[in-house]
């Protein structure tokens, strides 16, 4: 079956937790490398390993905050279908989330995309064609790894990874996937690196011939910023005010997988009635570089 529906629930409930649990147990930076675009530093209150699970009968979409899940498609097959780090290329597609961390050579140097390009051992596969390759053909292996990590060239990068490592893991005839990330702003970044992950989920899966089975996503170092958390704590307050109705609320996405991996663009996905609301708050982050 190429096109799919897959319904469930929000995980507005597990973000909610986090946050509160961030902004409980978290402890404020002292001397950040990030600054705003006015040039003050940008504090952040910062936890140790927050895992989210994102299980079947779950999607990781919001309604305690609108999530531009078209944009975060196309950052995704960007970096996992293009294998670029032209940022001109993002932009081409309407997607703007790279502009402040371009290079002078209109790239964001050797990351991301750029890794995923390279060669792994002597197969003459990038990292995205071995897996696909490894996951037909070696389903029952435990080296099943994409890094995008290098400590040859971190120098050359625009920004060293923040999402730097996805395993993938057979189980019975289901694919699993563990996405590691090193430091994860949980107001801009999480929302849209957990929806990336899970759509690409679905996609290799269906490459592969495997059912889509379930995402954990680790952070090491979950984070907010000072100039978040007034809004952060209106949507806590938000969610909590309304958790009956969004715990039980459906979410519906329509994905058409008939074109295949490569083949596939940030049309080909819809969640139903989602961008048409105008309940769903849309909260403003100011961006630390």
């Amino acid at each position: 079956m190429t096109k799919k529906v897959i319904k469930g629930r929000s995980y507005d409930k597990e973000y909610i937790n986090q946050l509160e649990w961030l902004k409980e147990k978290g402890v404020w930076d002292k001397n950040p490398r990030t600054v705003y675009e006015d040039g003050n530093k940008a504090y952040s209150k910062r936890g140790f390993d927050h895992t989210i699970l994102i299980n079947k009968g779950t999607i990781p979409v919001m309604f305690s905050k609108r999530l531009y899940f078209k944009d975060a498609v196309k950052e995704l097959l960007w970096i996992w279908q293009q294998r670029s780090n032209k940022v001109r290329d993002l932009q081409e597609m309407g997607c703007h989330v790279w502009d402040e961390w371009s290079k002078g050579d209109g790239t964001i140097g050797n990351a991301y995309g750029a890794q995923l390009a390279r060669e792994v051992d002597d197969t003459g596969m990038n990292q995205v064609d071995n897996l696909i390759h490894k996951l037909k053909t070696d389903r029952d292996s435990r080296r099943h790894i994409v890094t995008l990590w290098d400590i040859d060239s971190g120098h050359e990068m625009a920004l060293k990874p923040c999402v730097y490592q996805t395993q993938w893991v057979v189980l019975e005839n289901e694919l699993y996937l563990k996405v590691i990330s090193r430091s994860t702003d949980t107001s801009l970044g999480e929302p849209y690196n957990i929806f990336q992950y899970w759509v690409l989920l679905q996609l290799i899966a269906h490459e592969t011939g495997l059912e889509p089975g379930g995402l954990a996503f680790s952070m090491a170092i979950p984070h907010y910023y000072d100039r978040h958390e007034t809004e952060i704590e209106r949507q806590i307050e938000y969610y909590n005010k309304n958790k009956d109705r969004i715990d039980n609320e459906e979410v519906v996405v329509g994905i058409d997988l008939s074109k295949g991996f490569y083949g596939f663009t940030a049309d080909d996905i819809k969640i139903k009635d989602y961008a048409q609301r105008d309940d769903i708050p849309k909260r403003k982050f100011e961006i630390a570089i």
